[in-house]
């Protein structure tokens, strides 16, 4: 919706002119799970961060982020979980679609995983911190970015920037594909595994 009313300005004569083109639409397609307090059935209010495994839940609902139909996705695991937003695999298309119908190329200028503890409470907000520390470091994580760039490419996603290369996990997000600038990826010297950096 809001690519389409950004080119309709641009094609309208009283607002531009000049007429004016772009080179590229850009979207921020970051892949998350919903912790919006002001949001029902967030991932605290349906209770998944006291599930038994949070991680791999956590890990799911990224995934369905990805490429499933999230807004419809059921876990078992933690049932009153809900997401409204559109998966990539979903909206992805319609935005090639628009770019190309106006010369355009669909660029990513920002992208990743998006996972902040959006919490008052310190105490829940230091529980989702110590889940989401985890699922920087698990493994299975590595997989996640491949079928999420894979998306993005085999459904006509043009360039992509990764925010960022390198950043301390803190509440404010977990950004970086490594921790630190010299943390070994592989895990080794007693460094923490870096799944992003392949």
């Amino acid at each position: 919706w809001h690519s389409s009313k950004v080119i309709a300005s641009v094609n309208n004569n009283e607002i531009n002119p000049n007429q004016l083109k772009g080179d590229v639409l850009t979207l921020a397609p970051y892949f998350s799970i919903n912790t919006n307090p002001s949001w029902t059935g967030d991932f605290v209010e349906a209770g998944c961060h006291e599930i038994a495994d949070p991680v791999t839940v956590t890990l799911e609902m990224m995934q369905a982020q990805i490429d499933g139909n999230s807004p419809h996705t059921s876990f078992s695991s933690c049932p009153g979980y809900s997401d409204r937003r559109s998966s990539i695999a979903e909206y992805l298309p319609g935005q090639v679609a628009l770019a190309n119908a106006n010369d355009m190329e669909l660029v990513a200028y920002e992208g990743g995983q998006h996972l902040v503890a959006s919490w008052n409470n310190s105490g829940i907000q230091s529980q989702l911190n110590s889940i989401f520390t985890e699922v920087n470091r698990d493994p299975r994580l590595e997989q996640l970015y491949v079928n999420y760039l894979n998306t993005w490419f085999g459904l006509g996603g043009g360039r992509f920037v990764h925010f960022n290369n390198e950043g301390e996990p803190t509440k404010d997000g977990y950004w970086g594909l490594l921790e630190w600038e010299w943390q070994n990826p592989d895990g080794s010297g007693g460094d923490p595994f870096a799944p992003k950096w392949f």
